[in-house]
């Protein structure tokens, strides 16, 4: 019974795995930067291990010296988090730019998704400094009014600049 009931686990891990995937695919394709995932159950200020938050860098490293590559700017979350406070979900955190240039006009798009990655609603923000040079840090504050804020089972970061 404890061999067949591991088994199920592992098929059920292997589907979450599968299903996460073929969504960073999907985000990727309309042509925004998947930064983050997180949820209220990462707790604290600081983001959750690897295995439930993952980092992705969409911008491939760029060797200054090669004349086809541009040098770019590359936002990185420096800590989140996400919790109901009262009839509202909250999202807070910290950006950093570890380009080479200033990034202009950053905003995050948060997408909210129900414990079954049903879409709640999307929320889109300037955060506090919208433009950021090499090195520089800007907190964020994200408010998800629209439905139940305890439906929340996970958000997804994405940042947004102008051109």
């Amino acid at each position: 019974m404890k061999k067949r009931s591991i088994v199920q686990l592992l098929v059920v891990l292997l589907l979450v795995l599968l299903l996460a995937f073929a969504a960073a695919q999907w985000m990727m394709d309309d042509g925004e930067r998947r930064v983050t995932t997180g949820g209220p159950k990462d707790g604290g200020f600081e983001p959750a291990p690897l295995s439930k938050n993952q980092t992705i860098l969409e911008e491939p490293i760029v060797d200054p010296g090669s004349p086809t590559q541009q040098p770019k700017h590359i936002l990185r979350p420096i800590s989140h988090s996400g919790w109901v406070n009262g009839d509202v979900y909250e999202v807070f955190g910290e950006i950093e730019n570890e380009g080479v240039i200033t990034a202009r006009g950053i905003r995050l798009r948060v997408h909210f998704k129900d414990a079954k990655w049903r879409r709640l609603g999307i929320v889109e923000v300037p955060i506090d400094r919208p433009t950021l040079a090499p090195g520089e840090r800007s907190s964020f504050r994200v408010i998800f009014r629209d439905g139940n804020p305890n439906l929340v089972g996970e958000y997804i970061l994405m940042t947004l600049t102008r051109p």
